[in-house]
């Protein structure tokens, strides 16, 4: 036990009550020989009184961590140990079972009980490892918020570049050994110039539509390395092509690489909602930096529109019915040839678009070999982004055209990509609904048109109506594919009712009337109208088999619109 630990201590003759545990272990360090305790480390002495062991020890373990430099932190109510991969990228690791709790604590902590001839080494109790695994506070460990292999911002705009622990960020820096970067230039609007340009040219070769689609890629890259200045949720990004081969999986994959040092893991993108809460569980659960869902048919849905606007993530814990909380920092990004954006996702998205013109566009050979080269180039193009985002806290141009639910992001990411590239990364998002006119809302449109005549329908009577192949419900049968088909194809009862239930009570414009989707029941049996709410003649006259209107509109929500 060495005599820093020792002088620490309160002395053994102390008579304050609440200091016995204490007195108790400062005895057991003078009498414990080293054949019995490990030289420096602490001794807790075990008691009837279990919280206050449990306590002990993790005061003991945060000191014992400190002194060794152990990477030991608590996050989001959970252990975690900081430690390398097989890439030599470090990652937080979650203590998620009592025997990796075990191992922790008796590698770091001696026990010892009163014996009959004074203090006796045990082996930990076996209560003790479940009793702090159940802990959802492990005060005084340290928090740890993410950790990272590059430099990065802290919140006021300062940079955190020294390896290891940074208190005022919660942030662990640990550079893979060998990865040295350059100084981070003084953040003016040429320096930043200068990093957008060494960036873009990476990407020299990839077939974007315009120059809105490159300030996009920026800004996906600045939102990943400056995400902890952006003080709300940040945006879907979805690099979408015309053609299998066009290059969308290579370019994520290089953008990721680019703000964090290594290519992302793909998930491929499902239908499931269930599978892909799971799987957001599970990055929010490891604090990634990015997420990356591929090839993607159809981008939207519950857990997708959550994501949008999140900045905490809930979940029950699989095999236990423990709900966790954790914090949602992780920037999504999509890739999808032509893919379907479904309801509201389509205002929560960013697109990067990649057009070709070339039959087999998979056949082209690349300048470099991407992402490996990205890679080989880490500092420099990592500290060209942090410039982009350090020189943009200071920019005196215009932030462009707001963005609902991402003010903050607006203010660091939109603005940052103007100062450094001159165009607003959202010009393309206008331009993408017009291309594709949004097809969810055309289809809801349709949809209500179609149903004005039918009176009250449920579900499974529209379905039938829409599969009696009569030309007349060929515009229905339109509508609920793009709605409410499923990955099959086939419509079925509960995906109608669900697809419906989403715009219920949302007055919708088809040229100048205005239609709301209406829920009722008669006995036991549910069923859904169509009423119009506004321009209630012209509707009459034109569906002249349905009443001008059924009544008031009541909790009406805004008008539903492509942007």
């Amino acid at each position: 036990m060495s005599d820093d630990y020792l002088a620490g201590l309160p002395p053994v003759g102390s008579k304050d009550p609440h200091d016995e545990l204490a007195q108790r272990r400062a005895k057991a360090a003078r009498k414990l020989s080293e054949a019995e305790a490990d030289p420096g480390r602490p001794i807790v002495m075990v008691s009837d009184n279990e919280a206050a062991t449990v306590n002990e020890t993790l005061v003991r373990l945060a000191e014992r961590a400190a002194q060794i430099g152990t990477p030991v932190f608590q996050r989001s109510g959970a252990l975690v140990v900081v430690q390398p991969d097989d890439e030599g990228c470090v990652s937080a690791v979650e203590l998620g079972s009592v025997p990796a709790v075990r191992d922790l604590v008796s590698g770091h902590v001696t026990f010892a009980v009163e014996g009959r001839k004074g203090p006796k080494v045990i082996s930990p109790p076996r209560w003790l490892a479940p009793a702090v695994h159940a802990r959802t506070n492990y005060d005084p460990l340290r928090r740890l918020s993410r950790v990272t292999t590059a430099p990065t911002l802290r919140v006021d705009g300062s940079v955190v570049d020294v390896p290891g622990y940074d208190p005022a960020s919660k942030v662990f820096f640990a550079p893979r050994p060998g990865c040295e970067f350059p100084p981070l230039p003084e953040p003016t609007q040429e320096s930043a110039q200068a990093a957008a340009r060494l960036i873009l040219d990476v990407f020299a070769e990839f077939p974007f539509t315009s120059d809105a689609d490159r300030a996009a890629l920026l800004a996906l890259i600045v939102t990943i390395v400056g995400r902890d200045l952006i003080a709300g949720p940040t945006p879907l990004f979805l690099v979408e092509g015309n053609a299998p081969g066009v290059g969308k999986g290579k370019l994520t994959e290089t953008a990721c690489v680019i703000a964090t040092g290594k290519v992302p893991p793909l998930a491929p993108q499902t239908d499931d909602a269930e599978e892909l809460r799971k799987h957001v569980t599970d990055i929010a659960r490891r604090g990634d930096s990015v997420m990356v869902l591929d090839n993607a048919t159809r981008v939207g849905g519950p857990v997708l529109d959550a994501l949008a606007t999140a900045t905490r993530w809930q979940a029950r814990l699989l095999g236990s019915s423990v709900t966790g909380d954790w914090p949602w920092r992780t920037v999504t990004a999509i890739t999808g040839n032509n893919a379907r954006v479904m309801g509201d996702a389509g205002r929560r998205i960013l697109r990067i678009r990649l057009l070709t013109d070339e039959p087999n566009p998979e056949t082209r050979t690349f300048r470099g070999a991407l992402p490996r080269d990205a890679v080989r180039r880490y500092p420099e193009l990592h500290v060209a982004a942090l410039t982009i985002v350090r020189a943009g806290l200071s920019a005196t141009v215009a932030r462009g055209a707001p963005w609902g639910s991402y003010e903050s992001w607006g203010e660091v990411v939109q603005l940052a990509v103007i100062w450094a590239f001159g165009v607003d990364p959202l010009k393309g998002r206008l331009e993408a609904s017009a291309l594709d006119s949004d097809e969810s809302l055309i289809a809801l449109q349709s949809l209500l048109v179609s149903m004005l005549n039918l009176g009250e329908v449920s579900p499974s009577e529209l379905i039938e109506k829409a599969e009696s192949r009569l030309d007349a419900n060929a515009d229905l049968r339109e509508a609920l594919s793009v709605l409410a088909a499923g990955r099959d194809g086939r419509l079925t009862p509960a995906a109608v009712g669900t697809a419906l239930a989403r715009y219920r009570n949302r007055p919708v414009d088809v040229q100048g009337i205005r239609y709301t989707l209406r829920q009722g029941r008669t006995g036991t049996r549910r069923y859904w109208q169509v009423e119009t709410t506004g321009g209630a003649q012209q509707a009459s006259e034109r569906h002249p088999g349905q009443a001008s209107n059924l009544g008031p509109a009541h909790d009406l929500e805004p008008d539903l619109s492509p942007a």
